[in-house]
């Protein structure tokens, strides 16, 4: 099973677009105040597509919830997230951070990559959330490195 590459080096170019809204502050782990972006989405999300498309030609897709994964986000009112995942027959994977939104992009720092933020398009109806971002990558041959791919995340609100 390939495994997630959560940071790239094409991040760095929205750290700088998300520098006036710093989710991480200093050292990634203040507590923010509850922001009138994130309020809509804030609750407990299934994710039930976690699909990575490899940049191949012909293009390769994995859907770890349809392979038997299982991935759960967990968002409050402040943009603190704990994103908990279990990719088939692996072990769990828990990554906590921060969101915060501005216009229809989603802007997700992770706590153990200090400084580096990941964008993703956002599109949200009231209790489906799907987020595509290319800023991630995925190995798809299982040879250790990471291939660049697109994210597709389908998640679906079962608590507020």
């Amino acid at each position: 099973m390939g495994k997630i590459r959560v940071s790239v080096p094409a991040i760095a170019a929205v750290a700088v677009v998300g520098l006036g809204v710093m989710v991480g502050c200093e050292n990634n782990n203040q507590i923010l105040e509850a922001d009138a972006a994130i309020i809509g989405l804030a609750g407990i999300w299934n994710v039930e597509a976690f699909e990575f498309t490899s940049e191949t030609d012909p293009p390769v897709v994995r859907d770890l919830i349809a392979e038997g994964g299982s991935a759960t986000l967990d968002l409050s009112t402040n943009g603190a997230y704990t994103l908990t995942v279990v990719p088939p027959g692996e072990d769990e994977e828990v990554t906590r951070g921060f969101m915060v939104i501005e216009g229809s992009v989603l802007l997700v720092s992770d706590n153990t990559v200090p400084g580096e933020t990941t964008a993703y398009e956002l599109s949200f109806d009231d209790e489906t959330l799907t987020l595509t971002t290319t800023e991630v990558g995925f190995d798809f041959n299982n040879d250790g490195a990471s291939d660049p791919a697109t994210l597709r995340l389908v998640l679906e609100r079962v608590q507020t």
